[in-house]
C-alpha cells in the first residue's frame, strides 16, 4: 500500500523568525544553555531576564521586552535577589514584571512546573535553572522521560510570543576546551540522554573564564535548529554586572597575532604577568581569545605547547630561531605568567 506523501509546496509562505534578542535568541522556541558548573550560566540568563523586563539591549542587540518568570532550584533565594538587584541598577526602571520562583520544589514529574508556567500566560521569557533540579522523580538518563518533558513544554507552555530558556550541565568527566567549544561535539557532552540535545530548538554553549571565583569573560557558541542564527562563536566580557560583546572569537586573528608578537618582541628580556598582558592587549582581545591565538601560533611553529599537570598549558615562544626564550604558564587567568626559560630548555 502506497503511503500518502505530501509534496513540497513551492508556493508556501515562509514566516520570518521572531526574535527575543535580535538575530540571536529566537522567540517562541525552547532554548537550552549548556555549560559546566560555575561557568556563568546563571549570570547569563539572569542578566538576560533583567534586559527583557527593562527592554534594554543585550550584548549590543535589540531586545523585545516583556514579563519574565524565573524558576531557580539551584541557587539560594538571597543570592539570586542580590544578583538581580545588582543587574537592575544598570538598566533603569523596569517596564515589565519579573516573577521569581526560588526553591519551591517545582518539578516535571508532578507537573507543578507546567502549572506554574501556565499561571503566567503573558510571560515573554521563562527561565528554568537547571534542568536536572526540576526533574523530580523522572530519570535524567531516560529518553522516554526527556521526550515526555519536551512534549509537555511544547504542547502546554511555549507560544509564538514566549521563549523557554533551560540551563543544563555539561558532563564534568572531561574538560571543555576551547577547541571543543568551537569545533568539537560540545552538545555531545551534555549530561543525560540523546533526547536532551535532540528536542530543544536552539542551543547556547558557554565557556567561562573565572578569576578568584569571579566571572571575567565568557565564550559563547550558538546553534539554531528551527531558526537560522548567523552569529559565529564570540566573546563577551563581564564588567560592572554587564555582559559586553567583545567580538567574534574566530576573526581579527591577524591583529591579535600582531599584537602578541609585538608585545614579546618589544620586551625580549623581561617576563610578563597576566596583569601586564591584559593591560597591553587583553582588554582589546580578551584572554580566552588570546589563548586561542596562541594555539594558532603553535600550529605555525611559533609556539610550542606542552600539557602539564591538571590540564595546564605551557607555551614556548620562539624569539630567535629555535631558541625559546619566553614561557607562558597555563591559560587560567590567575596563573598566567611569562618568564625567561633556562638555556637547557632549548630545542
Amino acid at each position: 500500500m502506497t503511503k500518502n506523501l505530501e509534496a513540497f509546496d513551492f508556493n508556501e509562505e515562509i514566516k520570518p523568525t521572531k526574535w527575543l534578542v535580535d538575530k540571536l535568541i529566537p522567540l517562541g522556541q525552547i532554548v537550552m544553555c549548556l555549560a559546566r558548573s560555575g561557568q556563568g550560566k546563571s549570570y547569563f540568563c539572569e542578566n538576560l531576564a533583567v534586559k527583557v523586563i527593562c527592554e534594554q539591549p543585550f550584548l549590543g542587540r535589540e531586545v523585545k521586552g516583556g514579563d519574565v518568570l524565573l524558576i531557580d532550584q539551584d541557587t539560594d533565594e538571597p543570592t539570586i535577589r542580590m544578583r538581580l538587584i545588582q543587574f537592575g541598577k544598570r538598566n533603569g526602571k523596569p517596564k515589565y514584571k519579573l516573577w521569581l520562583k526560588s526553591q519551591e520544589n517545582l518539578t516535571f514529574s508532578s507537573k507543578s512546573i507546567i502549572r506554574c508556567i501556565q499561571e503566567y500566560p503573558d510571560a515573554r521569557l521563562v527561565i528554568i535553572d537547571t534542568y536536572h533540579s526540576v526533574l523530580g522523580e523522572l530519570d535524567p538518563n531516560s529518553t522516554a522521560d526527556s521526550n515526555h518533558i519536551f512534549n509537555m513544554l511544547k504542547a502546554d507552555c511555549v507560544s509564538e510570543n514566549k521563549t523557554i530558556w533551560i540551563n543544563h550541565h555539561l558532563t564534568e568527566k572531561s574538560p571543555l576546551e576551547l577547541d571543543d567549544l568551537m569545533f568539537g561535539d560540545s552538545l555531545g557532552k551534555a549530561m543525560g540522554n540523546s533526547a536532551i540535545i535532540q528536542r530543544p530548538d536552539a542551543f547556547f554553549v558557554l565557556c567561562g573564564n573565572m578569576v578568584g571565583g569571579d566571572l571575567k569573560e565568557i565564550c559563547i557558541r550558538v546553534w539554531g535548529k528551527r531558526a537560522h542564527i548567523e552569529q559565529k562563536p564570540f566573546m563577551a566580557s563581564f564588567e560592572d554586572n554587564e555582559f559586553v560583546y567583545t567580538g567574534n572569537l574566530l576573526t581579527d586573528t591577524d591583529e591579535c597575532l600582531s599584537d602578541l608578537r609585538s608585545l614579546f618582541y618589544e620586551h625580549p628580556d623581561e617576563g610578563f604577568k597576566v596583569a601586564q598582558i591584559h593591560e597591553h592587549i587583553g582588554k582589546k582581545h580578551g584572554l580566552l581569545k588570546i589563548y586561542k591565538y596562541l594555539s594558532a601560533m603553535e600550529k605555525n611553529n611559533e609556539v610550542k605547547m606542552e600539557r602539564g599537570k591538571s590540564n595546564q598549558f605551557k607555551y614556548f615562544y620562539n624569539l630567535n630561531g629555535n631558541k625559546p626564550q619566553v614561557i607562558v604558564k597555563t591559560w587560567t587567568v590567575e596563573k598566567i605568567a611569562v618568564e625567561k626559560l633556562p638555556e637547557k630548555a632549548t630545542n
